[in-house]
Formats: C-alpha cells, structure tokens, sequence
C-alpha cells in the first residue's frame, strides 16, 4: 500500500513459500508485478489464480488489460468480456471494452460501453478521459474539455488527461490554460517526458522563462533521450542558446536533434 512493491514481492513469495495455495499472496504478489511494469510475471500470477478460482471478475479483468496493453485486442476482449458474465458490476471491464471500440473506429459503440460503466460505477476511472476523446474525435471541444477536467477532478493523476487537455488549449489559442495543464500533466507524473518538452515549447514561444524552458528540455532529455519528441527538447535549447548569442552551443543542439530525427525516420520505413 506505501509503494515498496519489491518488498512487497519478497514478503508473498515468503508467504507461498510456506503455504503454496494461498490465493491472496499470489493475487497480491501478480498485481505487484504490475504496479512495477513486469507483465509477463504478473500474467503468471493471474493465470495461476485463475486454475483456484476461474470465476474471479477482478483478476480476468486484469488479464485482459495486460493484453490490451500489448494490443492483442481478441483476447483482451475475451477476457473482459468473461469478467462482465461472471459480474456485470465491473465497470472497469465495460469501459475498457469502449476503448476496444475506439480502437476500432466504432465512437458510437465506445461511447455506450463507456457510458453503461458510467452507469454502474460513476466514478469509473479514465470513464470521463474516454469521452474526451470521442468528443475530440467529432470535433466537440467544449466537452472534451469538460470531460477531461472532470476526469482531472476525480483522479489528479491521470497526467495524460492534463495533457491532452494543454494540446486542446494549444488549438484554442488559450495559452495561459496551456501551461496551467502542462504544469499540471508533471505534477501528477514527474517522469512524463513529453509534458517536459511541450512546456519547455509553450515557454519559448511566450518568450518568457527561457531559463525555465532549458531547465524543463534539459530534463525531458534526462529522462527520455529517445523519446520521439526528444528532438523538440534539442530544438527548444537551440532556439534559447541562439536568442542568448551562443551560436556553436545552439548549433550543437540542433544537431543532435536533426540527428534524433534522422533516426526515428530511418526506424519507420
């Protein structure tokens, strides 16, 4: 519960060690694997569980979700579908059956499932986060945007919504509502390059906080040096090195960012 989740692991695996069968240290030991982005080995916790107790909603839930995340969309939706026909409660697998649809291009199916999770859960996370982007695909901005703070003030840690929100701002021309989002996508996840360099871009182009906005493309680049929008982090340097009159250093970084570039466009021919 405090975030020690290596600990964690050793303390149930102690557990199993003593008492093989015991079905809520491996339950707990899987979804701390996943907390720590070990897939594989939570999958392995989770199909172990399933041979004890195959109709547990929560834990097909979370087979399904590792699936969707490795974009195997037939078995993610298999098995969110299977943890719905054990309980129909489990909102999280009906939303997450509206981003299936999304996936798919069917918004009008997607919006119903997000919606029936709604229904049954109103405080379903990334539920509101979902509407926002079929509100964006169809062009609806004023309720994306109000989807997406709604999601913000339910959860102040869905960093993406904060983001996405700052790019909605970014096309509205709202820059003071862009930055605010920005700051806010960074707070809620301090290892969120991305966020990094698109503030460091809003700084530059207001032509204020130049210093901050090095500070902030230095930093995306500590954290994701090959990222795909690492290059920006490059640029925005060079562009503040160029206004400060250090032509060689600025040089440097466009370099290093045209070459970051190069890389990314040979990677995806």
């Amino acid at each position: 519960k405090v975030g020690k989740f290596k600990d964690a692991i050793r303390y149930f695996q102690r557990a199993l060690e003593l008492k093989p069968d015991y079905d809520l240290a491996v339950i707990n030991m899987a979804n701390a694997y996943r907390k720590l982005g070990r897939d594989d080995a939570a999958m392995d916790g989770y199909e172990h569980y399933l041979t004890m107790d195959p109709r547990n909603a929560h834990v097909r839930y979370q087979v399904g979700e590792i699936y969707l995340d490795r974009g195997d969309i037939q078995r993610a939706e298999h098995h969110f579908r299977q943890a719905l026909a054990v309980d129909p409660r489990v909102a999280s697998a009906r939303n997450a059956l509206g981003v299936i649809a999304m996936q798919r291009g069917d918004f009008a199916t997607a919006e119903r499932e997000v919606r029936a999770a709604l229904a049954i859960k109103s405080d379903v996370r990334l539920a509101h986060y979902n509407l926002a982007l079929i509100a964006e695909e169809r062009g609806d901005l004023a309720t994306a945007e109000r989807e997406y703070k709604t999601e913000l003030q339910l959860y102040a840690t869905t960093y993406k919504a904060a983001f996405n929100l700052s790019r909605l701002y970014e096309r509205l021309g709202r820059v003071t509502d862009q930055v605010a989002a920005l700051k806010q996508s960074i707070e809620a996840n301090a290892g969120f390059a991305e966020g990094h360099f698109y503030l460091a871009k809003a700084y530059l182009d207001s032509g204020a906080n130049l210093d901050e906005a090095v500070r902030l493309a230095r930093k995306g680049l500590e954290i994701s040096p090959q990222s795909e929008v690492a290059p920006l982090g490059h640029f925005v340097i060079a562009s503040v090195l160029m206004k400060q009159g250090r032509p060689d250093a600025a040089a440097r970084e466009f370099d290093a960012g045209r070459a970051l570039e190069a890389q990314f466009a040979r990677q995806h021919k």
